[in-house]
């Protein structure tokens, strides 16, 4: 087709070099995942001569993916269209990107005035086992200005004072306040993981600090209390790093301030129908929800945080059990080995259990006859069992919550929303630098 083959030449000319036809019509572009914002908005610049247009309607999201598409009009490329994929194969590692955000970092505090070109990244105080030259080498567009965002927002706030900025693969103090975190929440008996104490991805540590004995604190409350003191002071600061696109905003948790009171609005067992989704969802402050689904086929499901708070969030099954027993009395959730001994067993019989339990708590369910909604489970064929797992736990979680207290289901969501956001009652200080 000659338009698509002056399409690709048009695409050669700013840059391009892999691609992919998914159509007659449409074209994939590969750039490294980081740069998928950019390289778009490069694209509807340089070809708006062409009338290239973003189109994130249903059917642009439909055919390019989360970003949608580039389309064209009143050109001889009308009716075709670009869509930007991930090329995954030149992304820094998560190591190598925090380590380029220190570097970046340190840049900026050792010259306000930096270009942060590679001159400028000469002898700086950066414990790393990657080299900024390396790092520059293989480094795409987004994660350099990611960096480069990152650096000048934390100089606006921290850029007086005189830092170390350390990641874990070659600080001593990162490792040494690691374990020392590790142990003391065994000894407390959480069963948590590091970053559900403190996230931070680098720690900035005054010199006087590097050498900090951490096997003084006897409680994790110790440490955390140490870390507040010296978070106030401006002598340790732990930092949680997201890739950020356009601009870089910080804030403070565990640090004097909470989270806005959860105030319970409503649940439901999927937002379509019980028989097409695998989820189901309680709803609080108006607009903010919790998500409970299996992330993996026929994993036990974790809740997913949607709101202000923790966007993105994530709370384990464990971590889910635990805090559902705390919060309402009686409260389980079968695991999902048991669940699917318990369907292969009888698959016909479990279904219609599902179907009876369903309909007590969804008035949808109620409308459907029973031998309906059996089939749209058993058509699920190769998703069955998935379904099954996923769909039985959020139902066990609903049927739960819609017994309870208003109080004791506003009780788990906090809970939740604390896990997910590192805001336990065991969590310390940190700073997160990400997306507004």
């Amino acid at each position: 087709m000659a338009a698509m083959d002056d399409l690709k030449k048009e695409l050669g000319k700013l840059g391009f070099v892999k691609f992919e036809d998914n159509t007659k019509f449409r074209v994939f572009v590969y750039v490294p995942k980081s740069d998928r914002v950019q390289e778009l908005e490069r694209i509807v610049k340089e070809l708006s001569k062409f009338g290239a247009q973003r189109d994130t309607s249903s059917a642009g999201l439909k055919a390019g993916g989360s970003l949608g598409v580039v389309s064209f009009t009143k050109s001889s490329f009308e009716g075709l269209q670009i869509a930007v994929k991930p090329d995954s194969s030149k992304d820094l590692t998560t190591d190598e990107q925090e380590s380029l955000a220190a570097y970046y970092i340190a840049a900026k505090m050792k010259n306000p005035n930096t270009d942060y070109s590679l001159d400028d990244f000469g002898a700086l105080p950066v414990e790393s086992k990657f080299t900024p030259t390396e790092l520059f080498m293989k480094a795409s567009k987004g994660w350099v200005k990611s960096s480069t965002l990152i650096g000048d927002r934390i100089y606006r706030t921290y850029g007086r004072f005189n830092f170390v900025i350390c990641q874990r693969s070659r600080s001593s103090f990162v490792k040494n306040i690691s374990d020392a975190a590790n142990a003391l929440l065994k000894k407390a008996g959480k069963n948590i993981g590091l970053d559900k104490w403190n996230p931070a991805d680098i720690w900035m540590v005054n010199p006087r600090m590097l050498s900090t004995d951490f096997s003084q604190f006897e409680s994790i409350h110790d440490l955390n209390s140490f870390l507040y003191d010296k978070f106030k002071e401006k002598m340790i600061i732990g930092v949680s790093l997201k890739q950020v696109s356009r601009v870089a905003k910080a804030e403070v948790y565990n640090f004097k301030s909470g989270h806005k009171p959860v105030v319970f609005n409503n649940l439901n067992l999927g937002k379509t129908s019980f028989t097409a989704s695998i989820d189901a969802f309680v709803n609080y402050n108006n607009g903010s929800s919790v998500v409970f689904r299996s992330f993996k086929p026929t994993a036990d499901i974790s809740g997913e945080i949607q709101g202000r708070y923790a966007q993105g969030g994530k709370v384990g099954f464990g971590a889910l059990r635990e805090i559902m027993a705390e919060c309402v009395t009686g409260a389980t959730i079968t695991k999902n080995t048991d669940i699917l001994s318990e369907f292969n067993r009888g698959q016909n019989a479990y279904v219609e259990k599902l179907y009876n339990r369903a309909k007590k708590i969804d008035n949808r369910v109620k409308s459907i006859k029973k031998e309906a909604f059996k089939k749209a489970i058993f058509d699920k064929k190769a998703k069955l069992e998935p379904y099954i797992v996923s769909k039985t736990q959020a139902l066990e979680v609903v049927e739960t919550l819609t017994k309870a207290k208003k109080s004791d289901v506003e009780c788990a969501v906090g809970k939740m929303i604390s896990y997910a956001s590192s805001s336990t009652d065991v969590s310390s200080v940190f700073v997160k630098v990400s997306n507004p």
